[in-house]
């Protein structure tokens, strides 16, 4: 079934470092870094909305919805950090490709617009790294899960049937359940 019927699924990620300045200071402060963490969480909520999905789908004249590309775009960060992981799944490895460059690209811009201050930016570390092979469905994993349950089914099965097994096999089970000697 995974191997015949389940449309391959490919990745492609960006990563991203927030970072605050105040003052004209090359010094980082503490209340910089913390001021970036904390801004990393609205920044993962503002990379899925259409003020920047729209213009990637612009870009890259894609017939599909914001809402169906923000589905496909998971945005995370490790605990504490300052990186933001964006991570795109898409049943074509070139256009999930295609849409990491595009976020690369218009992601820092369109924060820079949405924070006017000048203080915030955001700048791309890493990527876009795309996968060469599907990375759903996972054929090794699925046969084994479907193994395991096929085991349990015939356990269980073989207990059931088992349990609702009331034939004589011997002349001592007639002698236990009648109470009548053969």
């Amino acid at each position: 079934y995974s191997t015949f019927f389940v449309t391959p699924m490919y990745g492609s990620s960006v990563k991203m470092f927030v970072d605050v300045k105040s003052g004209n200071t090359d010094k980082v402060t503490n209340e910089q870094i913390v001021t970036s963490v904390r801004l990393t969480e609205t920044i993962k909520a503002l990379i899925v909305t259409d003020s920047i999905l729209g213009p990637v789908l612009e870009e890259l004249d894609l017939n599909v919805s914001s809402a169906s590309l923000a589905n496909r775009i998971t945005v995370s960060s490790a605990d504490n950090s300052q990186v933001i992981t964006i991570k795109i799944i898409d049943s074509n490895s070139e256009r999930a490709h295609k849409i990491a460059e595009g976020l690369k690209k218009i992601v820092p811009v369109k924060v820079n617009e949405l924070f006017k201050s000048g203080n915030v930016a955001v700048f791309a570390v890493d990527g876009p790294t795309t996968s060469s092979k599907p990375i759903s469905p996972n054929v090794k994993k699925n046969v084994v899960t479907s193994a395991l349950v096929a085991f349990v089914a015939i356990l269980a099965l073989a207990f059931v049937r088992y349990l609702l097994n009331f034939t004589f096999n011997s002349s001592d089970d007639i002698k236990s359940f009648l109470g009548m000697r053969v």
